[in-house]
């Protein structure tokens, strides 16, 4: 085992969990150094480590039990050496992955640098890590012998009757010290104005929330297989509320905030709890290719699709009970409010 940190299962865009064989390889498409690495955050941090000549870092960087040293030139003499001493973590090292294991995961690929960078007895363990994303427990060890009913390492914690960290703290604004235990509280603006008492149900009878996306995050919308699945996110809305607006599922309307408003698809959807539309978070970008962007003489890629669906934070709330413009955030944990804006909504 080698003295070093974490590991993760792929670098440098190169990827290694369960992938078939028949599934093409793309190379990363960022610029490569002269030993022919793609550029990454982690050639980046050890080059300028290198040239910063900090300890820990090139030639004799790492070294194993028996005093033996090991170079840190590139991503794979970290990531692998970390990978071996996870191979061997626990009660027993895991098993040497077989021929099948590693042409049928793709991590033939990767066996040259493998044998490269490993001793000869870490190769087929380390490969039989890449060849299932990861290490996990043996199934006969994950519960109890006696009652098989019992998780032997259940998760602890479920739920928090009394969050000491909230209990002790106080309300930056206001000097009050928060609630450490489950509360309902009034939605209020910063000097304690109830949210409904500026923007009443009657004119603003929705209240907008936003959830995460099973299949799309932030950063996602340049994955265009997901696309393909799932290309924009209609707006979630209540029987009740499509029936109240005269919509039905895929109409087109206009939703609106005292911050602004915007066009989107509906889906009706029976989940939903009446006088509450839902709107998914990770879509409705304006960057990350979504537009058109120049540097120097090149032309970047454009792609608009990956500006499909709707944003919630474009129709954010400003705090009216506040002299400057800064938005509605939250008291506790100072996040922009994404939950309970007050709205309207209309066919578009």
């Amino acid at each position: 085992m080698y003295e070093s940190w974490g590991w993760v299962a792929a670098w440098n865009g190169v990827p290694t969990k369960a992938m078939s064989a028949r599934w093409p390889v793309i190379e990363p498409q960022a610029t490569k150094t002269p030993e022919g690495h793609a550029v990454g955050m982690e050639t980046f941090f050890i080059a300028l480590a290198k040239a910063m000549k900090l300890p820990g870092f090139g030639e004799n960087a790492i070294s194993d039990p028996e005093g033996k040293t090991y170079p840190l030139n590139t991503p794979e003499d970290w990531y692998l050496r970390g990978g071996a001493n996870i191979a061997w973590l626990g009660k027993e090292p895991v098993a040497d992955a077989s021929d099948e294991d590693i042409i049928l995961s793709g991590v033939e690929r990767l066996r040259p640098v493998l044998k490269k960078t490993l001793k000869p007895e870490e190769v087929a363990k380390v490969a039989f890590l890449l060849s299932r994303g990861g290490r996990y427990q043996s199934g006969k060890d994950a519960y109890d012998e006696e009652d098989p009913r019992w998780m032997r390492n259940p998760m602890k914690s479920m739920a928090h009757l009394w969050n000491e960290n909230v209990g002790a703290s106080k309300n930056s604004l206001s000097g009050k010290r928060n609630i450490g235990c489950a509360s309902w509280i009034e939605p209020a603006f910063a000097d304690g104005t109830p949210m409904r008492k500026i923007y009443p149900a009657d004119k603003w009878p929705l209240q907008l929330v936003s959830y995460k996306s099973a299949l799309q995050n932030p950063y996602s919308i340049g994955a265009t297989r997901l696309l393909g699945l799932h290309p924009e996110n209609p707006v979630l809305i209540h029987p009740d509320d499509a029936q109240r607006l005269h919509v039905e599922m895929g109409d087109l309307v206009e939703i609106s905030t005292p911050g602004g408003s915007l066009k989107a698809r509906i889906m009706v959807h029976a989940g939903i709890t009446p006088g509450v539309a839902a709107i998914e978070h990770g879509f409705g970008h304006r960057e990350l290719g979504a537009r058109a962007h120049r540097i120097g003489r090149t032309q970047q890629p454009q792609d608009k699709r990956l500006a499909a669906g709707v944003n919630l934070n474009d129709i954010g709330l400003l705090d009216p009970t506040r002299p400057d413009k800064a938005p509605w955030v939250d008291a506790i944990s100072g996040a922009s409010v994404r939950n309970g804006l007050p709205a309207t909504m209309r066919r578009a």
